[in-house]
């Protein structure tokens, strides 16, 4: 690689690197969720994953009858 190409990468990585982290830290790019133990939080997730769901199914019971207006 050229100079050039080197400093585009650094520049990605700098950019791509939470704000909370040293200049150092390294950050995986597949980060994974893990299930937290604070039953709050456990709630709030599940909210948010039913109201997903909920307006996932909305959008799919909508989409016939939006193909037949078109």
């Amino acid at each position: 690689m050229s100079k050039d190409a080197d400093d585009d990468r650094t520049n990605a990585d700098v950019e791509d690197r939470p704000s909370g982290l040293g200049l150092g830290a390294k950050v995986s790019c597949q980060s994974k969720f893990v299930a937290s133990g604070d039953p709050v939080e456990r709630k709030l997730y599940a909210k948010l994953n039913a109201e997903k769901r909920k307006a996932a199914n909305i959008a799919k019971s909508l989409l016939p009858h939006l193909q037949e207006m078109l």
